[in-house]
């Protein structure tokens, strides 16, 4: 099976926009138009997913000190348990030494655990610190997730300059003082 990342800086193909807005809670996803501004400038790299060249899922991730932060990937229902997801984070690692990414805690959600499987089988360790994922609101809390690494010690220091930058780059929070639950 061919996978292939299309990157797109303008011109989003509407299903990538369907699929982020039906994969993603509204919790777990920025509004659409901050999206679409923040890959237009580079920030977010954002790509559709290819399947023997027809539309299968969409992956978007950042480019940080150090490491690259994936922060979302989904793929189109139809094809799901095909590998495809795993073909995705498989061409990202070849291409990028340090992956980093979210995922809720075993007990959040009935897919929780087997998501956290499937990575492990790639080859991400959770860090054993806890963490907050920011809210993508204003209005909207703290949520308790699991930071994964592939390419990395689980280090505290190393976990302390991931999260930094990921609080700073990816969700715009300066610093975690104040936050409780860590």
């Amino acid at each position: 099976m061919q996978v292939q990342l299309i990157q797109h800086t303008t011109d989003i193909p509407a299903a990538v926009h369907a699929l982020y807005e039906s994969s993603f809670p509204a919790t777990e996803r920025r509004p659409w138009h901050l999206q679409t501004i923040l890959a237009a400038t580079g920030s977010l790299q954002l790509a559709s997913v290819n399947v023997q060249h027809q539309f299968g899922g969409m992956v978007s991730w950042w480019l940080l000190p150090g490491f690259v932060f994936i922060e979302h990937i989904a793929v189109r229902e139809t094809l799901r348990g095909q590998g495809i997801g795993a073909a995705v984070i498989q061409l990202l690692q070849q291409q990028y030494r340090l992956l980093v990414l979210e995922s809720e805690h075993e007990h959040q959600s009935p897919f929780a655990k087997r998501r956290i499987g499937f990575y492990q089988k790639l080859g991400f360790t959770i860090f054993p610190y806890p963490y907050l994922q920011p809210p993508y609101t204003k209005d909207a809390m703290f949520v308790p997730m699991h930071l994964l690494h592939s390419g990395s010690d689980n280090s505290e220091a190393g976990f302390r300059h991931v999260k930094e930058m990921v609080y700073r780059k990816v969700y715009g929070v300066k610093g975690s003082e104040g936050i409780t639950g860590e």
